[in-house]
């Protein structure tokens, strides 16, 4: 009976162990080492975080599907750690329409990938790590956006910012 209990209190300990932050194996560099581009845009995603403070606003609504928690106007995420790659902000454009995305990033450290995947599940552009881009996209793209991070013990600044204008 006692090596039951003491199973069953093991279980838990091997669930939280087993999900730890992938390692920065490339110093100060802030370029993605572990995530490759076919991880960045796979379907399947998978991500860890700890003590990241994020806000964010939403004032246009372009999605009420999957993607309805992540359509927002803008995103601020900073402090913590994060591994993995996650979808940060999604958004809906339509024939027309251009969306143009802002994008400032503090890495402090780790390594830290931000790109803009258009419907087409393509990489529209990759935003380059501590700086401050923007990126707008033709008016006759149609469909479902995502801005999507990758993240190697990140710990830093995001600042992204959506703005969708008719042609």
């Amino acid at each position: 009976m006692k090596k039951r209990f003491a199973f069953l209190l093991l279980i838990p300990l091997l669930f939280l162990t087993a999900c730890g932050h992938i390692e920065d194996t490339n110093g100060d560099d802030p370029s993605l080492v572990t995530i490759d581009q076919a991880k960045m845009m796979a379907k399947s995603l998978s991500h860890t975080s700890s003590g990241v403070s994020t806000r964010s606003t939403r004032k246009t609504i372009t999605l009420n599907t999957y993607y309805e928690d992540i359509d927002v106007d803008t995103l601020e995420m900073s402090g913590g750690k994060i591994s993995g790659v996650q979808n940060i902000m999604a958004c809906e454009v339509r024939k027309g329409q251009t969306l143009t995305v802002a994008c400032e990033t503090g890495v402090v450290s780790g390594n830290l990938g931000v790109i803009l995947l258009g419907p087409d599940n393509t990489i529209l552009h990759t935003f380059t790590p501590n700086t401050y881009e923007t990126y707008t996209t033709s008016p006759d793209l149609a469909g479902v956006c995502l801005v999507r991070i990758g993240a190697e013990s990140f710990s830093g600044a995001i600042i992204v910012e959506r703005t969708i204008t008719k042609d």
